[in-house]
């Protein structure tokens, strides 16, 4: 999107190994993280890490799973950890807004938003389903979907324990790290 936009020299997107993450610090005016924390086993390291490159007032907007309370873990969220590719360790919304204020950030938006994504998890299955109804996928494809198609069926069945949740997060940080 960035490149479509005429922005890839200036609004540059990159993959990191988030366990490994280090940046220069004062580096960036806004950072997007999308579905990562959970995968990561020490968030506090990234998290300090992607506080001391952002420069002073710099934005951070992410969405992730959450669990709903600190160390309670529903057996849905057990199976939906087990099956993502990547390990799946997530933190509470708690420990991450403890982290965050420990980080200086300040968090303007933190809202749930399971229900949301869920709807769109559905609609886009339906999407596939209709766009395979009308051109079937050919028989060696098929079985391929069936991985991705569990993988979000246990998401959904987490998400409605009520014990994982997926959150929206917008803050800024107000402090300078030189």
């Amino acid at each position: 999107r960035s490149v479509l936009a005429g922005l890839g020299r200036k609004a540059g997107v990159m993959p990191i190994d988030p366990d490994n993450a280090e940046f220069r610090p004062n580096r960036f005016d806004r950072i997007v993280a999308r579905e990562i924390l959970h995968q990561v086993i020490d968030k506090k390291k990234l998290f300090r890490s992607l506080s001391l490159a952002m420069k002073k007032r710099g934005q951070l907007m992410m969405t992730d799973f959450m669990l709903a309370k600190p160390g309670e873990i529903q057996p849905e969220v057990v199976t939906w950890m087990a099956g993502e590719p990547r390990p799946s360790q997530p933190w509470s919304i708690d420990e991450f807004r403890a982290a965050a204020n420990e980080m200086q950030f300040q968090i303007f938006i933190c809202e749930d938003k399971s229900d949301e994504f869920q709807r769109l998890i559905l609609d886009g299955w339906s999407r596939f389903q209709a766009a395979v109804a009308a051109t079937p996928l050919p028989a060696d494809l098929v079985p391929l979907t069936w991985p991705e198609a569990e993988r979000w069926a246990r998401c959904i069945a987490a998400l409605q324990s009520g014990g994982l949740r997926y959150y929206r997060i917008v803050g800024t940080t107000h402090i300078s790290h030189d």
